[in-house]
């Protein structure tokens, strides 16, 4: 049976952060593949504004998933063209990759509101949660009283990275050095088609 991580968010830019997230998720959850997937819009961001066209972040994520057999990128939630629901998505790899476990990563900030995600009791059904702690404590398989639900649950040991996309957006507008937080590739890219500015 193979094990695949899923590895959700927005994005905007994917940054060196995300590529030592998944790196640890790869190696602690002994994964064959993680997933890399671009949301198209966020259920609890419907009214942000994006600042560059979903082709572009997608084309950042792919300039390095395509050179790293450990990754991959999934484009399903923004040729899906609306909310982006996890279950959606979950159902859809799961239909490619059929007998395999799914591993999905989450925040441990993604905890708070989890039970009120999108189909959240199916979800629970066909998914680990892997939380990357941020200082937090969990236990695989543990009732959490937080979401008030025994789902099942593993923690990730990685760093807390000081990174944020945010930062870096407003770091490439005011002239700050955003250049040593991107991997040179999507720093090219950025530089080149002048995002952000």
């Amino acid at each position: 049976m193979k094990k695949i991580g899923i590895f959700g968010g927005s994005f905007d830019p994917i940054h060196i952060g995300h590529l030592i997230i998944a790196e640890y998720f790869f190696v602690q959850q002994k994964l064959d593949k993680v997933i890399f997937v671009p949301t198209y819009i966020s259920p609890f961001k419907q009214d942000q504004i994006k600042k560059i066209s979903d082709e572009d972040r997608l084309a950042m994520v792919k300039l390095l998933t395509d050179n790293d057999k450990r990754f991959d990128c999934d484009d399903f939630e923004i040729q899906s063209k609306g909310v982006s629901y996890t279950y959606n998505t979950v159902c859809n790899i799961q239909s490619r990759y059929p007998n395999s476990e799914l591993i999905l990563l989450i925040g441990y900030d993604n905890l708070h509101d989890l039970d009120k995600w999108y189909e959240f009791d199916k979800l629970s059904e066909l998914v680990t949660f892997c939380v990357a702690n941020r200082g937090a404590e969990g236990t695989k398989n543990e009732k959490s009283p937080i979401i008030g639900a025994s789902v099942s649950l593993t923690n990730l040991d990685s760093p807390n990275i000081e990174i944020s996309s945010s930062r870096i957006r407003e770091s490439i507008e005011f002239g700050g050095a955003y250049q040593y937080m991107l991997h040179p590739a999507v720093f090219e890219y950025v530089k080149t088609k002048k995002l952000y500015l």
